[in-house]
């Protein structure tokens, strides 16, 4: 992910997935992923901004949640 944004010159990112259960909360493996994604391009001032779960019961925002 990090390589692919430095290909692109990106900034920033959103990461968005889905939970084929349809809940969207997310797991402590969810939350666990995504500090490291957070912390992985740092030194190379890419910013994450959100992450969003998708499911039946509709979107979660990380950044809403207080999660990033």
């Amino acid at each position: 992910m990090a390589r692919r944004a430095l290909e692109l010159q990106a900034s920033s990112l959103i990461l968005a997935h889905n939970h084929t259960s349809g809940d969207t909360i997310p797991s402590r493996a969810d939350n666990d992923m995504t500090r490291e994604i957070v912390d992985a391009p740092g030194p190379f001032y890419i910013t994450v901004h959100n992450r969003l779960i998708a499911g039946t019961g509709g979107v979660t925002r990380f950044q809403t949640a207080g999660l990033i």
